[in-house]
C-alpha cells in the first residue's frame, strides 16, 4: 500500500493518498506504521487534530513508537498546546534519549512557554549528543538572549556561525545594535 501512496503524494493528490491509508487500516487495524504514516501527513497537511487522534492510535498499538510521541508534540504545537507538546516530547525522549531534534523541539517549546532554564537544558542535552549543529547553538543562543545573558548569547551564536548557521548572524547583528 504505502508505495502507491507515495506515487499518490508525489503526483499531489491528498485525498488519494488519506483513502489509500484508509484502506489499508481497514486491512490491518493494527498497523502502527500505517496509523504513523496517515498522521504524518495530516499533520504535514496542517490538520493537526485529526493527525493527533492517528499519533493517540499508532501509540496505542504501540507506546514505545517513540517518532509517534515526537510527532505528536508537534502537532500539539501545532494546536498551541505547548504544555502537552513539552510532556509528549518528554515522552518520547523517555523511549530515545538521543534524539536531537526532540530535544532541540522540547527546548523550543519550554523557551516559548517561558522556561528559560529548562529551554537551556534541553539545548544542552542536544548539543552533548551533537556538538556539531549549528541550529542547536543557534536556538540556545536566542533563549541566552532572553535570559539577559548577552556574553553567553554571543560567544554561543559565534559557535553556530561557525558551524554553519546562516541565521546566527542576523542574531549577532541585532545583539550588536542592541548595544551588547
Amino acid at each position: 500500500m504505502f508505495p502507491r501512496s507515495l506515487e499518490l503524494l508525489e503526483e499531489g493528490l491528498y485525498k488519494e493518498v488519506l483513502d489509500a491509508f484508509d484502506q489499508a487500516i481497514k486491512l490491518n487495524p493494527d498497523a502502527d506504521a500505517t496509523w504513523f504514516a496517515r498522521s504524518m501527513m495530516l499533520r504535514d497537511l496542517g490538520h493537526y487534530q485529526e493527525a493527533l487522534q492517528a499519533f493517540d492510535k499508532a501509540i496505542e498499538i504501540n507506546p514505545q513508537h517513540d517518532l509517534a510521541w515526537a510527532n505528536k508534540g508537534i502537532a500539539l504545537s501545532g494546536l498551541d498546546r505547548r504544555l502537552e507538546a513539552v510532556e509528549a516530547f518528554g515522552r518520547a525522549l523517555s523511549i530515545d534519549p538521543n534524539d536531537i531534534k526532540t530535544w532541540c523541539d522540547r527546548g523550543v517549546m519550554l523557551e516559548q512557554l517561558g522556561l528559560r532554564q529548562e529551554a537551556l537544558e534541553a539545548f544542552e542535552q542536544a548539543i552533548k549528543i551533537n556538538p556539531k549543529s549549528g541550529e542547536v547553538w543557534c536556538a540556545k543562543g536566542l533563549t541566552l538572549w532572553c535570559l539577559n545573558s548577552h556574553a553567553d548569547t554571543r560567544e554561543t551564536l559565534y559557535t553556530a556561525l561557525e558551524l554553519g548557521c546562516s541565521e546566527a548572524r542576523d542574531f549577532l547583528e541585532a545583539l550588536r545594535r542592541e548595544g551588547h
